[in-house]
C-alpha cells in the first residue's frame, strides 16, 4: 500500500478532474489585480471586466492569457468621442462686422488739437471769471507750496476766484508759459489777462496797486 493510501481520506490528495471541476479564485495565484480604474476579483473561468463593461473572458486556470489580456486591456488608448479636421473658426475683423456691431467696437481717435485750437481753449479758461487762478493742485489741496501761499493770500484779501489745475492738462501747461510768456505757475489771470504771479501778487499788496484791482473788480 502506497504512503498516500494510509492517510486518511480528508487528507488524500484531490484527483485531477476535481481540481479542474472545483472553482478556485484567481486571487489564490495573482491576488487583487489593480490597475489604474481597472479593478477586479476574478475567478477561473470568469470575464474581465472594466466598471460593466465585458473585456475578455478567461477559460481554465491559464495565467499567461489572463496577463496579456490584463496588459492588452489597460494599455488601450481611450479614443475621443468625435474628430473633425475643420480649423477653429478665426475672429471677425472690424470690416467684416456687421454694421451695427461695427458702430460699437469702433472707437473714435481722438483728435490732435492744433494751436490755434489750443489758444482759443486757453482764452477761454482764462476768461471763466474775473480773477483765475492757474495752479498746481486745487484750492482746498494744492499740490506745490508757491499755489498754497497764492491760494491763502487772495483769500486773506477776501476776493473770490476760480481756478484750473494745470496737473490734469499737460497741453494747458505748456500752453500756458508760452501764450503769456511766463514759465511759472501759479500764474494770477485778472479780467484776462496776466496780472503775475505770487511775488507780483504780494508786491501789490505791499505798494496798494492791489486795492486798485479789487476796487475795479467790484466795479
Amino acid at each position: 500500500m502506497s504512503w498516500c493510501h494510509r492517510l486518511k481520506p480528508s487528507l488524500r490528495p484531490r484527483s485531477r478532474s476535481h481540481l479542474k471541476s472545483k472553482r478556485y479564485p484567481l486571487s489564490s495565484f495573482y491576488g487583487q489585480v489593480t490597475l489604474g480604474i481597472v479593478v477586479a476579483r476574478v475567478n477561473l473561468s470568469d470575464p474581465l471586466l472594466k466598471g460593466h463593461t465585458l473585456l475578455d473572458r478567461i477559460s481554465g486556470a491559464d495565467a499567461s492569457a489572463l496577463t496579456k489580456a490584463v496588459a492588452r486591456h489597460s494599455t488601450k488608448v481611450p479614443q475621443a468621442l468625435s474628430k473633425t479636421t475643420q480649423e477653429p473658426a478665426k475672429p471677425l475683423t472690424a470690416d467684416q462686422l456687421p454694421a451695427e456691431e461695427k458702430k460699437e467696437s469702433v472707437v473714435p481717435e481722438k483728435k490732435e488739437e492744433t494751436e490755434e485750437e489750443l489758444n482759443a481753449r486757453m482764452r477761454g479758461l482764462m476768461n471763466q471769471s474775473k480773477i483765475v487762478v492757474f495752479m498746481k493742485g486745487t484750492p482746498d489741496a494744492p499740490r506745490c507750496g508757491f499755489s498754497r501761499k497764492t491760494v491763502a493770500t487772495l483769500r486773506e484779501q477776501g476776493v473770490a476766484f476760480t481756478h484750473f489745475d494745470i496737473l490734469s492738462d499737460e497741453a494747458v501747461r505748456q500752453g500756458m508759459k508760452k501764450l503769456n510768456d511766463w514759465p511759472t505757475f501759479p500764474q494770477i489771470i485778472v479780467n484776462g489777462e496776466l496780472f503775475g504771479g505770487l511775488d507780483i501778487l504780494n508786491e501789490s499788496i505791499l505798494t496798494g496797486e492791489f486795492d486798485q484791482v479789487k476796487a475795479d473788480l467790484k466795479a
